[in-house]
Formats: structure tokens, sequence, C-alpha cells
């Protein structure tokens, strides 16, 4: 019985022991299983967390990317608008400027004619005023080489503003520069003044070089002379010297002088002279035919005609003697209604009826001015025998 009590015993505690085991081996399994799933949960939740993050952050820099992009593109578009406003601007500016220098300046010529007035004054017998050429009086002083005082209009800066420039006409072409003026701000500006160029004529001459500067000459005597190379300043409103010397050599290879022939040149007179010259034929039946006579064609004077001091001139349609022999004439131009040339070594005038033949402040017309006539001499400012009335047909 003992026996049986014993083993009864040992059974029921090793049952005691398995349940126990048992028990442990459950709790450990759901501790681990709890562990594991809090874990997992943990895990989950801050894989979950940490993606969310993650997914928010790359949302976030997405969207910070996509407003940058966004802003870029703005500003690139606001940026390529501006440039395009620039450029339109820039555009706009560029046509406005070019169409400001391809436009031309308006400058009022008129400006020039009381310089033009001022020097037909001289050719009418008056002294010159102080602001023009005193050297215009060549064209009066005994018998003079010079016919008349004309005047063109050229460019020679080309900066869009014709100068004016003023010259003697000598019996073969030739002239001698007296002036140029120019005009800036709304003024006539005389650029051959009293601190350079004042002075230009006969012994003093400035010649025109085609690339619009000018080669000036003064002879003080014969022995001595002074060269310069003068030029237009950058705003054309003065002439400026580039160099001098005493030696033509030393102004170095200049440009061609400039073909003074190329230019339209036209008396200061000639305006009123061709006026006066169409009154005084019809108001006197003058038959002298200017115009024609100065083109050589002399059959409105042939005939012949006699001077008080015995000497004959005979005139064809085309030729002219003296005393019988030919001679070579210019009838040179109109001057005060009448013809001003000239003869190798003496000078010529050719006055129709009822105009005034030369005369200045100290000497009258000596001639019988109802008649047409005709003088040749040294000086033209002389007695009544020496004009030529014509005789016979």
């Amino acid at each position: 019985m003992k026996k049986y009590l014993t083993l009864f015993s040992l059974l029921l505690l090793t049952a005691c022991s398995v349940k126990e085991s048992k028990e442990s081996t459950t709790t450990i399994i759901e501790a681990a299983n709890g562990s594991s799933s809090q874990s997992s949960t943990s895990q989950n939740a801050s894989s979950s967390s940490s993606a969310g993050e993650s997914s928010s952050t790359v949302v976030k820099e997405s969207s910070s990317s996509s407003q940058s992009e966004s802003s870029s593109s703005a500003d690139k578009k606001a940026n390529t608008s501006s440039q395009s406003s620039s450029n339109s601007d820039s555009s706009s500016s560029s046509q406005t400027e070019s169409s400001n220098s391809s436009s031309t300046v308006a400058v009022d010529y008129s400006l020039y004619d009381s310089v033009i007035s001022e020097y037909r004054q001289v050719v009418d017998g008056n002294n010159p005023t102080s602001s023009i050429s005193a050297e215009s009086l060549q064209l009066r002083r005994g018998i003079s080489y010079y016919t008349d005082i004309e005047y063109n209009l050229y460019d020679f800066d080309q900066n869009g503003v014709d100068e004016l420039t003023v010259s003697l006409i000598a019996k073969d072409g030739y002239r001698a520069l007296l002036d140029i003026f120019t005009i800036k701000d709304n003024q006539a500006i005389r650029l051959t003044n009293d601190s350079n160029l004042a002075m230009l004529g006969n012994r003093m001459r400035l010649i025109p070089l085609q690339d619009g500067s000018f080669y000036y000459k003064g002879s003080g005597s014969a022995s001595s002379a002074v060269y310069a190379h003068y030029r237009l300043s950058a705003d054309g409103g003065a002439l400026e010297k580039v160099t001098e010397s005493t030696s033509e050599s030393d102004l170095g290879k200049l440009p061609e002088a400039l073909d003074l022939t190329i230019l339209t040149w036209q008396s200061v007179q000639n305006s009123d002279s061709q006026t006066s010259s169409s009154q005084t034929e019809t108001a006197t039946g003058s038959s002298m035919d200017l115009q024609a006579i100065m083109a050589r064609d002399y059959s409105s004077i042939v005939g012949t005609w006699k001077a008080g001091n015995g000497y004959v001139l005979e005139f064809t349609n085309t030729e002219v003697f003296l005393n019988g022999s030919l001679l070579q004439i210019n009838p040179g131009k109109e001057r005060e209604g009448y013809l001003e040339g000239g003869i190798p070594g003496a000078g010529m005038a050719i006055i129709p009826a009822g105009v005034v033949g030369p005369s200045d402040e100290t000497w009258s017309d000596k001639s019988d001015s109802t008649k047409d006539r005709i003088v040749i001499a040294q000086q033209l400012y002389v007695g009544p025998d020496a004009f030529f009335y014509k005789v016979s047909d």
C-alpha cells in the first residue's frame, strides 16, 4: 500500500511539473509572440511612420521641387518676357535712332541770304562790311583780273549741312575763295573768320581737297610763304589747323584738290541782274542780246564801232577785229545790266543803252548812256573818248 502511495505521489508531481512546463512554455511563446507582434507592430508602425515621413518628405520635396521649378519656370518666363521687352525696347530705340540718323536734318539755307546780299553790294560798288572778306574789293581794283563774285552750296564734311562758299571768278575761269560759311544752331557762322583765314583772296589761297579738308598757301612776299592744312571740327562749327609750316613738304602728302568746276556756281547778283537786264531792254529797245554775246554770238552787235580816240572795232557774227586785227575776247559775265570781260592785257565792258557803265564811289560813268557802247581799256574808269559807239552795220 505504501508502495502504491509513493508511486501516485510521483505521478502527481510529474503531472504538475508538465502543466507548469506547458504554462511556462505557453507564457514564453505568448511573450515571444507578443514581443514579436509588438515588435512587428512597432516595426510596422515605425516602418509605416518612416515611410509616411519619407513619403511626406518626398511629397514635400517633390512639391517644393515642383514649386521651385514652377517658380524657376515663372522666373525664366519673366526673364524671357523682360528680355523680350528689353529687346523690343532696344529694337524700338534702335529703330528710332536709325530713323533719326537716316532722316534728313532740316536746315534753313535762307540764313545764307544776308551773306550773298552783302557780296552783291560789293559787286554793285559798295565797300564790304566787316562780316565778309575785304579781299572782295579785288573785283574793282584797276582793270580787274576778276570778273564776278560767285557762290555755291557744298557739304565738305558730309554732315548733312551744306557750307556756303564764296569766290572771286577770273577771266580765265580761275577761282579765288573768299569765304566759307556754315549753319549751326540755326545761325550762319563764318568759318574763315578773323581768327584764322579772314584775308583769303588773291595772295592767300584756300584750296578744298577731296576729303573735305583744305590746303592753304599764304604769300607774304615773293620770297616767303606759309603753308597749312585745315579741316572742319567734329561738330562742323569751326576750321581747325592741322599743321602749318614755311615748308610745303612738312605738310606731308595731302589728298588731291577738289575739282571746283563740278560744283554749281551762281553769281551773287544773278537774279537781280537778269531782272534788270530784261527791264532795260524792254524800256530802251537796246539791240544788244547779252546772253547771246556771252555765248560768242555777236549777231546783235554786228557792224563798225568807233571810239573818240580813233580806234575801230568790227564785229561779224562770230569774230571781232580791232583796227583790222583779229581780236580774242572773253565776253565775261553779266554785271549790273552789262557784260564785263576782257581781252589779253586789258578789260572790256559791253554796255546796253540805258544802263550805267563802270562806276564806283569816286568815279561816274562818262559815256552817253542813251546809246549802246563798248569800252576796252586797262582801266575801265575812263573818259568819254575811250567808248566805242556803233557807226554802221
